[in-house]
């Protein structure tokens, strides 16, 4: 039938798109060192800061760079759970999703599919290839059409919303630092564009705050 015959090819084609995806191994290194970069920031985090701060040759400066370094700490943090919730958010959504469509192993595949989250692109396609890969041939655009409106509504609905409670930045910014990121640097700008606009926006905010301070002594020394 029709039906079946558009099945088949949407199959073949996000067969073929995965396959090209897994081609790309000069990505793996990149998504590898994310997990190794957080883990020896944590590690390191506490010496860098004091050391950072004894470095710097007056008082107000080495505590506005504590102040500084305490405040891309909590961003990274907050990036980090509002990351975590995320991906727990659209496990569960496929998870329940799945099973109301009968895809054998519902349960696992939201599981993975809550844990590929944290890959741009790559992840969501990944569970897109796995789920049509069980449905039938009658339930694939389902799968599809599903899978499909989550992403919509997961970029450009739950997830700046997460990032706008965790780093208060707007959600069409978190949008638009997203869509640069990935003109940027593909998947490594995607992953690195929120987590470096929080940072940029804490750096911004604290110079500012130095300078103000810096004109009032200037002007009360001065008088």
């Amino acid at each position: 039938s029709m039906s079946r015959g558009v099945s088949q090819r949407v199959q073949e084609e996000v067969a073929v798109v995965g396959a090209e995806v897994v081609r790309a191994r000069l990505v793996v290194p990149w998504l590898a060192g994310v997990p190794l970069i957080a883990l020896l920031l944590v590690a390191q985090w506490p010496a860098f800061h004091r050391s950072a701060a004894r470095a710097l040759p007056t008082p107000h400066l080495k505590w506005r760079t504590d102040q500084l370094l305490r405040q891309v700490n909590m961003v990274l943090a907050a990036y980090t759970r509002a990351q975590a919730l995320s991906a727990l958010i659209v496990g569960v959504i496929c998870g329940v999703g799945f099973a109301l469509m009968k895809l054998p192993n519902a349960a696992m595949f939201g599981i993975v599919a809550g844990l590929l989250e944290t890959i741009p692109i790559a992840g969501p396609l990944a569970v897109a290839i796995s789920a049509t890969s069980v449905a039938s041939p009658s339930q694939v655009l389902l799968v599809l059409a599903f899978l499909g409106a989550l992403r919509v509504l997961q970029d450009y609905v739950i997830y700046p919303r997460l990032i706008r409670q965790a780093l208060h930045l707007h959600p069409i910014g978190v949008v638009l630092a997203i869509w640069f990121g990935a003109m940027a640097g593909g998947v490594v700008g995607v992953c690195l564009a929120v987590p470096t606009v929080g940072v940029l926006q804490v750096a911004w905010r604290q110079y500012r705050e130095y300078r103000e301070i810096e004109q009032f002594v200037r002007a009360n020394g001065g008088a």
